[in-house]
């Protein structure tokens, strides 16, 4: 047997906190569990829990051994590791003759093969990441996208100082070719972003009532944001990051092979697709964690080029992610995913002023900060000064949703006047509504339900 000199006591303190060692102990019983075994280097294990198929416990002692992540279980605890893990761990150590020798049985090769596979892909990455850079090469061609970024902000300082000189009373504010020279220029100078911004703007004049304060506070963020860039080489890099994500240059995948990964089980709580021009579309799929973290999956597409749908909403996957480098990390990919997305899971949110200050405290960090999603536990869309919705807690406090959802009547048939739990996006000003979970704990996907 593998050298393995934990103590009752050392497994006790390796539980995420006193009571699951209290239960782990409780359940360290031969007679609990369907099956107990071990080979020279694994311990694993069935035990018989509520559920009709057994829990599947897996711990890879190697692993444990040099601090990696080495253990699994199917049960739906929140806390890694839980109880079953504990209880195993505590059979080995105090009682061993408890354990059978043997191969391990198929749930355990499989686990143990995707372990291997993972180590391996590790091991890729950081010879990836070792690799010789032609920092030279890279050099110039930062520097070369920066001046090209810089030049074209020049021209759009000056065209916004003109801009608020005229006033906003100018009558080509509400003409769409206004808008669309400057967003043009903006792609030629390698600022996508920016010109995505500028498209938007072009609807605030024709499209909202009270559009003269919203878009001054636009034109400032924008104003802001030149004077930040001016800057760059003094900020940090994740600084640095947040002003790159905000102009359209992103960084890709094999850029941030030593970013932060986090293992998790995430709920899909919502798909948002996008049209930034005639060519380029966006969308985005948001995430929510067990531990409350937030993740942002972007992708893009030219032309009719179909998106990944393969997550489905409303479901819940057990995943390693990956996120991009920011001072509030937010968008991110799927470095690997374990077992098949599961079903009918619930989750829970909060409310509109505990999620006010949950993007509070993200913008404070990130001030370019754009989509950020939500989870309100109770709520009621109600309609609001003429066309207008809201969206109430029963307490009174509410917020605007969005003019763009265009499915305010499914949502509120859906609730039949009481409060659902609604996950949407929220963009600072207004809320997108995502999905809801209805009254059979079943989560409604309104991407999926015909405009009204």
């Amino acid at each position: 047997m593998t050298q393995f000199n934990w103590t009752n006591i050392d497994v006790r303190q390796f539980a995420p906190d006193t009571s699951v060692a209290k239960e782990g102990q409780k359940l360290a019983v031969k007679e609990l569990w369907r099956s107990i075994g071990r080979d020279q280097y694994s311990l694993w294990g069935e035990y018989k829990g509520s559920e009709s198929a057994p829990y599947q416990v897996k711990i890879d002692l190697l692993r444990l051994m040099n601090g990696q992540p080495a253990t699994e279980c199917t049960c739906k605890s929140r806390k890694t590791p839980c109880k079953h893990v504990i209880a195993l761990l505590l059979i080995f150590t105090d009682r061993p003759e408890d354990l059978t020798i043997a191969s391990p049985p198929e749930f355990m090769k499989t686990w143990l093969d995707k372990v291997a596979q993972r180590s391996r892909r590790e091991l890729d990455r950081k010879k990836r990441a070792a690799k010789p850079i032609d920092l030279e090469r890279r050099a110039k061609t930062i520097s070369e996208r920066q001046a090209k970024i810089s030049a074209g902000f020049e021209e759009l300082e000056l065209w916004l100082l003109n801009l608020i000189r005229q006033g906003l009373a100018d009558p080509q504010l509400k003409q769409a070719s206004f808008w669309e020279a400057k967003a043009a220029r903006m792609v030629d100078a390698q600022a996508p972003g920016i010109a995505t911004w500028l498209r938007e703007l072009a609807h605030y004049p024709t499209q909202q009532a009270d559009w003269v304060q919203p878009l001054l506070e636009q034109l400032g963020r924008m104003y802001l944001l030149i004077q930040s860039f001016k800057r760059f080489d003094q900020f940090s890099e994740p600084v640095q990051a947040d002003l790159r994500s905000v102009i359209g240059w992103y960084y890709k995948k094999e850029d941030v092979l030593d970013g932060e990964i986090l293992r998790d089980q995430w709920f899909v709580i919502g798909r948002r697709e996008q049209e930034l021009d005639q060519k380029l579309r966006s969308q985005r799929l948001w995430l929510q964690g067990r531990n409350g973290r937030s993740a942002l999956i972007l992708e893009f597409a030219y032309g009719d080029v179909p998106f990944d749908t393969t997550l489905n909403v409303g479901s819940l996957i057990d995943a390693e992610i990956c996120f991009f480098p920011s001072a509030y990390p937010l968008r991110a990919f799927i470095v690997q995913q374990e077992g098949e997305p599961i079903l009918g899971q619930s989750l829970h949110g909060q409310s509109i002023l505990e999620n006010a200050h949950r993007y509070s405290a993200a913008l404070a960090k990130n001030p370019w900060l754009i989509e950020y999603s939500f989870i309100v536990e109770a709520g009621i869309i109600r309609p609001h000064k003429g066309n207008g919705w809201i969206l109430r807690e029963p307490d009174g406090h509410y917020m605007p949703v969005s003019s763009q959802f265009t499915r305010p009547w499914s949502l509120m048939s859906l609730g039949g006047g009481h409060p659902l739990r609604v996950a949407g996006e929220w963009d600072g000003r207004t809320f997108y509504p995502l999905g809801a979970l209805d009254f059979d704990d079943r989560y409604v996907d309104f991407s999926e339900i015909p405009e009204n």
